[in-house]
């Protein structure tokens, strides 16, 4: 394998998780602003990009197995790929909790049921 294959690569890489990332930024959007899951035509979206991401981690793979991933450039393509994930990872991580925010409805204080500690001693037999 040669070294231009090795930087396509990895910039191939680098290049879906930029895509991956814009794509989690636009759902946090419509989540934050429109206060709904995103439509089906977005979520198709996503759906399209993990081939992509499978063929380039896959790629990624064979290049970890031929040890030949060396250089200034090559390390600088994996820090930047790797700082990359974990914004997307952080930002995904927000998303599921305002997705779940509202999947489930929030109680209000005053119907929660306030209960001693003698109650509960009680019920479990404490």
């Amino acid at each position: 394998m040669n070294l231009k294959k090795i930087k396509n690569t990895l910039q191939d890489h680098l290049e879906n998780c930029n895509i991956a990332y814009a794509l989690l930024q636009e759902e946090n959007g419509i989540l934050k602003r429109e206060g709904k899951p995103p439509s089906e035509e977005f979520l198709e979206k996503k759906r399209n990009l993990l081939p992509r991401l499978d063929e380039s981690l896959t790629a990624l793979k064979d290049l970890r197995e031929t040890g030949l991933i060396k250089g200034e450039l090559n390390r600088k393509l994996i820090e930047n790929t790797q700082k990359k994930l974990m914004k997307i990872f952080l930002l995904d991580r927000e998303n599921e909790r305002l997705l779940l925010k509202m999947a489930v409805p929030s109680v209000p204080r005053s119907k929660v049921m306030k209960v001693s500690s003698g109650h509960l001693q009680t019920t479990y037999g404490r």
